[in-house]
């Protein structure tokens, strides 16, 4: 089976469980965005403004019902270098391609912003934490086989590659609040980073210290750094 039908089949099997996310999600939003419609019904990122409001619901509703909250984050391995060798034109669209990816694969329950500088925050609930892991790289590598296709079909400047670090952090039962997520998801994508990026990394001990031992000048909020 193909790691895209496995993809489908991990979100398939969440189905019968997502009527009351839905409309839990639906109301956080109409909250934060009454004249726009929720992620949950139509393909659009939601803004770094939208994020507390939004993954604060999510939480409280997580807690109530003792369940786990999902963070990942999503970022353009080396995208500094991209604007810098190809133009920001070609930066740009390349940010614009993968966030349509992201959004064409996403589950109707899902929630993506976009975070500015290439990076993306997606939060994913009603996913054990045993699976989570593999969903996500299942998700990271169906973008980078959509870019590759993209590259292939389309003058892209000259530029022929790009790849994505991703990184997560699960809160079991609710547990951590969002600052302290916001900021594991991010060191998660940075460890990726500093392990060469192109990869996925599970926020934990070992991955702080991969980052303690990094330049401090790279521990920034994932919304003001600048991607390397």
């Amino acid at each position: 089976m193909s790691p895209h039908s496995r993809l489908a089949l991990l979100s398939a099997s969440f189905t019968a469980r997502t009527g009351a996310w839905i409309q839990s999600i639906q109301s956080a939003h109409e909250l934060v965005a009454p004249d726009r419609e929720s992620s949950a019904t139509c393909r659009h990122a939601l803004t770094r403004a939208q994020f507390d409001d939004v993954v604060l619901a999510e939480i409280q509703r997580a807690n109530r019902a003792q369940a786990d909250v999902t963070i990942a984050m999503f970022d353009i391995d080396h995208l500094a270098n991209v604007n810098g060798d190809y133009g920001f034109e070609v930066g740009d669209s390349l940010v614009q391609q993968v966030e349509r990816e992201l959004l064409d694969e996403l589950r109707p329950v899902d929630a993506l912003f976009y975070l500015g500088c290439g990076s993306w925050a997606i939060l994913l609930p009603i996913i054990p934490s045993v699976e989570v892991q593999e969903h996500v790289e299942m998700l990271r590598n169906y973008v980078q086989r959509r870019l590759a296709i993209y590259f292939a079909t389309h003058d892209v400047g000259g530029m022929t590659v790009a790849t994505i670090s991703a990184g997560l952090v699960v809160s079991e039962s609710a547990v951590l609040e969002l600052p302290d997520m916001l900021q594991a998801a991010s060191q998660a994508t940075l460890a990726s980073k500093l392990r060469g990026g192109n990869r996925t990394s599970v926020w934990s001990e070992s991955t702080g210290d991969v980052v303690g031992r990094s330049d401090g000048r790279r521990r920034g909020h994932p919304v003001v750094r600048r991607p390397f």
